[in-house]
């Protein structure tokens, strides 16, 4: 058995090292940017004449999906932003005093610790109701966004990205199906 202090110590040191880059690479703040989950464009079937109300999530509930939970106050920012933008309702109001309710609850959110192309999926269930409480529309929407290190070197923003990515196509496909409702 070699015990020389020399190879100790640098495999000690390379051990190390490899902790260090891997924290620089794939730690940080690898969360969410709200605004660019907001769809900017869009090209809809129909613009409804009425206001809306949105939440997220269940009443009361305090966890989150995924390894990183996707903070309620940035989805319901950017659902809110991609209504106004794409011009899907007349009007989008606080609280629930609109004429129709949308609910995006987030049932799964799968994202990947590390690696060198990322992919994360997105479930969420969208359900539209009126004022009244009568169920309009309901349906489960998947979404996925792949990126690889040609994207963003940093594991940390590549993985903010494919957060962002993902629920940036999970809002589009949820404004495409709310604006193609006859209301």
């Amino acid at each position: 058995m070699n015990n020389r202090p020399g190879k100790i110590l640098g495999r000690n040191h390379i051990t190390f090292s490899f902790i260090v880059m891997a924290a620089f690479l794939l730690g940080g703040c690898a969360g969410f940017d709200r605004e660019e989950m907001v769809i900017k464009n869009l090209d809809i079937t129909n613009s409804h004449p009425y206001s809306i109300s949105v939440s997220i999530g269940n009443e009361g509930e305090e966890e989150g999906v995924g390894l990183k939970p996707i903070p309620k106050e940035d989805l319901l920012y950017a659902i809110e932003e991609s209504i106004r933008n794409g011009r899907v309702f007349e009007q989008v109001v606080s609280g629930k005093d609109g004429d129709f309710l949308l609910n995006v609850t987030v049932f799964s959110l799968q994202q990947p610790t590390m690696g060198f192309r990322m992919t994360v999926k997105l479930e969420a269930g969208w359900t539209l109701k009126k004022a009244g409480g009568e169920i309009v529309w309901q349906e489960l929407i998947k979404s996925s966004y792949t990126l690889g290190v040609g994207d963003a070197f940093s594991g940390a923003k590549r993985l903010r990205m494919v957060n962002d990515g993902a629920i940036r196509q999970n809002i589009k496909q949820g404004m495409i199906k709310l604006s193609s409702l006859p209301l």
